[in-house]
Parts: C-alpha cells; sequence; structure tokens
C-alpha cells in the first residue's frame, strides 16, 4: 500500500497518537529547541500529517506557515482543526512539490525516514533546499540510524515499539507498532538509511551543515515522571532531532 493510502487510512490513530507523553515531552519540546524564535518568519512545515505543529509554529508568531502532506485525509483534518490567515495546507508528495516560495526555514516532522533509498532521500533534501532563502535552516525529527536494533522492543511503555529483519541495511523497513493513549493500535513503516547516507544527501542538495541533535526532555516532563522513566529512551534514543543550514 502506498504512504498516501496508508496515512489515509490511519489518520484518525495517527492525530491520537500525538497525545502520547513523549510527543509532547521529547518530540515536540526537541523540536521547539531547534526552532528558536519564528517571530516574523516564514516556514514550510513538510510531512505537516493534520497540521499540530503547523498550528504550533503559527501561535508562536511565523508570518506565514504552509504544510504539505501527501495524504488527502491527514489535510482534511488540518482544514478541519482551524488554520489562522498565516497558514494554509497543501495536498502534495514532497518529491514532486517544487518551488512554491522561499522560507526561512524548513521543518520535516518524519520526513526524511520514508526515504527507501540514497536517491530518494536526495530527491527530499532537493525539494527543502529549493525552497529555502539562503542561509535558511531546516530542523526536523526523525528515525534515528544510530538506535541499536536489540533496543527496539524497550520503547513499548512510551506508546510504542520498532522492529526490523536481523540484518539492517540500506532500505530496509522499520516497522513502528505505535498505541494510542486509549489503547488503539496501528502501524506504518519507515526505511533505514546510514548516518553517512544523510550527511551526503544534505551536502550534495547544496547545504554546508548537517548534525542530529538531541533528543531532549522537557523539564515538566522530568518532574512529572518517575525517576528513570525516560532512561530507555534517552540513553538510546530510538528517534532524534536533526538540522542543517543552506549554503
Amino acid at each position: 500500500m502506498e504512504k498516501k493510502a496508508v496515512y489515509d487510512t490511519i489518520a484518525e490513530l495517527y492525530k491520537q497518537s500525538k497525545m502520547l507523553p513523549f510527543r509532547l515531552h521529547i518530540e515536540q519540546f526537541t523540536l521547539l529547541k531547534l526552532l528558536g524564535d519564528v517571530k516574523e518568519k516564514t516556514i514550510l512545515d513538510l510531512a505537516c500529517g493534520e497540521g499540530i505543529y503547523s498550528r504550533k509554529i503559527s501561535s508562536m508568531g511565523a508570518a506565514r506557515v504552509v504544510g504539505v502532506d501527501i495524504s488527502p485525509k491527514m489535510i482534511e483534518l488540518a482544514r478541519k482543526a482551524g488554520t489562522s490567515g498565516k497558514s494554509e495546507f497543501i495536498v502534495k508528495d514532497v518529491e514532486t512539490l517544487g518551488k512554491i516560495g522561499k522560507f526561512d526555514i524548513a521543518v520535516g516532522m518524519y520526513l526524511m525516514n520514508y526515504a527507501k533509498t540514497p536517491k530518494q532521500l536526495m530527491r527530499f533534501c532537493r525539494a527543502v533546499a529549493i525552497n529555502l532563502k539562503s542561509g535558511g535552516r531546516f530542523v526536523g525529527f526523525n528515525d534515528y540510524p544510530y538506535n541499536p536494533q536489540e533496543k527496539y522492543g524497550t520503547y513499548e511503555k512510551y506508546g510504542f515499539k520498532k522492529s526490523t529483519v536481523p540484518a539492517r541495511k540500506e532500505g530496509d523497513p522499520i516497522t513502528y507498532y505505535i498505541t494510542t493513549p486509549d489503547g488503539r493500535e496501528f502501524q506504518f513503516d519507515n526505511f533505514y538509511l546510514s548516518p553517512g547516507t544523510y550527511e551526503k544527501a544534505f551536502k550534495q542538495a547544496g547545504f554546508s551543515s548537517f548534525s542530529w541533535e538531541g533528543p531532549w526532555l522537557s523539564k515538566e516532563g522530568s518532574i512529572n515522571y518517575p525517576e528513570g522513566y525516560w532512561d530507555d529512551f534517552m540513553n538510546h534514543p530510538p528517534l532524534c532531532g536533526m538540522s542543517s543550514r543552506k549554503n
């Protein structure tokens, strides 16, 4: 099943999964730390899903936010949730997006880990680059390729676990099994590409730097959960922030 059809099917469940504690205390906290001050900035939110971060960024004072997603159902949910005059949502595959503007910052929450090959990753990176101003930034959150396979099953208390083939290699699927806060389950695939493949793709697409960032845990997450609760996640991150700057 192609990615658009998969996400049309699970759109409501995926939206509900955004209420899991790790989403707020690690995923969102890491993104906001990477973004910094967005006041009067123009933001392109790629693979925006149902628009949770587009709306958040707009509320933080961005001048304009454009959310893009391949799934019509996800964009329908985004539009239903409401938009300000500063935000809009587009149904489009990032690979074929083309140039739609010159943005200060591009956001890619779980975008790059859908690339099945180095060539496809390069196309994603180029799609980002042509829509950024010179010196513009890309920030995102992603499957972490340094995550040891033997740790894939240790994240169930956070609402998910991962699995892949025994000898993980370039292009192999990484299946995520998610349990929503109300106990419903769904799954989808990301794909493994090596850290070196990421670095090469960003460089060849015209970025001067690329780095894995965090992940970071919010103060509220640290205080409101038992000591040691987040250790499995933070000691062996299954997911990680990423940052890059265009030449």
